[in-house]
């Protein structure tokens, strides 16, 4: 039998972190949603949810709330049981708290 999975469950409280690709689309990050080992859950307009590679996440620079807004309402909106807690950086251990094991 295999061991039961721990289930997920969201705070009170979601981080995101908003950043900027070098064509200037605004991503966020959420360190604190369960990824596949090395990944982090990120969200944009186009493609709404996928996983990114760290590496992806550290060619991007940090957006402005001016040029973030939108994707902020966007989110609020999907995520209306949580607050949107922005996040200028991200810890490691935000991300290997929640990898989950490839197997």
């Amino acid at each position: 039998m295999k061991p039961r999975r721990k289930r997920y469950t969201i705070t009170e409280k979601l981080k995101v972190i908003y950043r900027k690709t070098n064509d200037g689309e605004v991503v966020a990050f959420m360190p604190e949603l369960p990824a596949n080992y090395g990944k982090i859950v990120c969200y944009a307009h186009v493609g709404q949810h996928s996983e990114a590679t760290l590496e992806y996440y550290q060619s991007t620079k940090s957006a402005k709330p001016a040029e973030y807004m939108a994707l902020h309402t966007e989110l609020k909106s999907i995520y209306n049981d949580v607050e949107l807690d922005v996040k200028r950086r991200m810890y490691y251990t935000d991300l290997t708290e929640n990898w989950r094991e490839n197997k």
